[in-house]
């Protein structure tokens, strides 16, 4: 399932399906977007940590890339354990800069002008008009 471009969403006792961009490639593409943005710092290590909220299972869920992690809420220390465990420690130039992008990023995040754009960006890249 990796490597396929939509997964499914399977509700109401299969019933209802819908199908969504896969968050594998939707995250990778915020990761590409952070190093652009971060291109002064290029030591800066990034891990694709994925979470899923809700009462949701993963099923059939293959072809995921090393260092790719998909989780429920209650994996994340674990994940972060295991990054901090077997990855070298970071060197990279500013550490201020750095942080300045990242709490530009997620502040981008909370903005609902952003938040559209963002989503009809998704729109036009996933299903782009015949």
């Amino acid at each position: 399932k990796g490597h396929q471009p939509y997964w499914t969403q399977i509700l109401a006792y299969g019933k209802e399906r819908y199908r969504f961009y896969n968050p594998v490639w939707q995250n990778n593409g915020h990761i590409d977007a952070l190093k652009k943005k971060l291109r002064s710092n290029p030591d800066v290590p990034f891990y694709s940590v994925i979470v899923f909220y809700g009462n949701c299972i993963l099923k059939n869920v293959s072809c995921i890339p090393p260092e790719t992690f998909l989780a429920y809420p209650g994996d994340v220390p674990q994940i972060v354990e295991h990054i901090l465990q077997y990855n070298p420690n970071a060197h990279y130039g500013s550490k201020m800069e750095v942080l300045r992008i990242l709490k530009e990023a997620a502040n981008n995040g909370q903005d609902p002008k952003i938040q559209f754009r963002h989503i009809l960006n998704v729109a036009n890249t996933t299903n782009p008009p015949i």
